[in-house]
């Protein structure tokens, strides 16, 4: 539980700012809301990064990046929060969360993940006070059919071992918000996260929304990690999210 310095003061973007017709990618605005906070990346990371990752990673220097990287072939696809985190050697490290929001499974999802990859190092690159450093893309999936996540060289015809030390792995932390129950999501302290989650998980179910919405939005109306005024900014996206699904 983080202390009350650490509280979230301000929300991400604006709540209201689609409150007069329903926005186009709701599912984008809550997932920006939710993990435009620090303390809801550092919570999911600690459950679904590889022990390996875990092992060098600084978790409390997470940060936000405020800079925008999705290029104009990504913008109906996916929705980018960045965030960076030093190791326990001092280094920083890029963490681009990548939302896929689309009903069907990419074809060529290893690509999109590298391509992204490429844009990030090539600004890195391009900046003249940055280095380059590793990425670690985060794919967050929340559609209805089952995606078994492969390698590139799944994908390519003729593929032989031969070929794997100059073919890219197109690897990520890939989360399926399907296949987290709801005793997993309920489990995290965050209780906006708790909401979204849970909301964008049953967004097709009607039935259990309509019996178990009161019990969804407890978790974020009565979260004590977070000061009164950002639970009301809170509260307002989750409703809003729920009358545009």
């Amino acid at each position: 539980m983080e202390n009350q310095s650490e509280k979230t003061t301000q929300p991400a973007d604006n709540p209201d700012s689609n409150r007069d017709s329903p926005p186009h990618h709701p599912h984008d605005l809550l997932f920006k809301a939710v993990f435009k906070r620090t303390n809801n990346v550092r919570a999911l990371l600690k459950t679904k990064a590889p022990e390996n990752i875990l092992a060098v990673l600084d978790l409390d220097t997470i940060r936000l990046d405020d800079g925008s990287y999705v290029d104009e072939n990504f913008q109906e696809d996916i929705t980018d929060v960045v965030v960076l985190c030093d190791t326990i050697h001092k280094k920083p490290v890029q963490f681009p969360f990548i939302f896929e929001h689309k009903s069907d499974i990419p074809s060529y999802a290893p690509f999109q993940i590298m391509h992204y990859q490429d844009r990030l190092w090539l600004r890195q690159i391009q900046a003249k006070d940055m280095k380059p450093t590793p990425i670690v893309p985060v794919l967050f999936y929340h559609g209805k059919k089952t995606w078994k996540i492969k390698p590139w060289k799944a994908y390519l015809q003729g593929w032989d071992e031969a070929f794997a030390p100059y073919t890219p792995s197109g690897d990520c932390i890939f989360i399926d918000l399907s296949g987290m129950t709801d005793e997993e999501i309920m489990g995290y302290e965050e209780g906006f996260m708790v909401t979204a989650l849970l909301l964008m998980k049953h967004r097709f179910a009607r039935e259990y929304l309509f019996d178990k919405c009161g019990e969804i939005i407890s978790f974020v109306a009565t979260d004590e990690n977070e000061l009164p005024e950002t639970r009301i900014a809170n509260l307002k996206y989750a409703m809003n999210y729920l009358r545009s699904i």
